[in-house]
């Protein structure tokens, strides 16, 4: 796979996860704590979320020279908070 296709070959095969293609650049983009503290709920449950496929979000997979383990960084675009709190709040 290749940046051509649209997907990366680091992205998992979940609906959860959005494609480069799907990305704008103009929209907002929120990290999972920001996610959390806008609907009052725990970072956790977000993670959660996103890894049932309730929540869709952009995975960034990082490492750091401090850490000995890598770690994944999500983003979840402006557009997706709007629809799931819409989602949430109707359920």
């Amino acid at each position: 796979m290749s940046l051509r296709s649209g997907k990366l070959p680091f992205l998992a095969a979940k609906m959860s996860f959005f494609t480069i293609r799907d990305m704008d650049a103009n929209e907002k983009w929120y990290s999972v704590k920001e996610f959390a503290a806008s609907l009052a709920v725990g970072r956790d449950t977000v993670s959660r979320w996103i890894q049932r496929g309730v929540l869709r979000a952009f995975k960034f997979p990082c490492s750091s020279k401090k850490r000995t383990r890598k770690f994944n960084s999500y983003r979840i675009s402006e557009s997706e908070r709007e629809r799931f709190i819409r989602s949430w709040m109707t359920s």
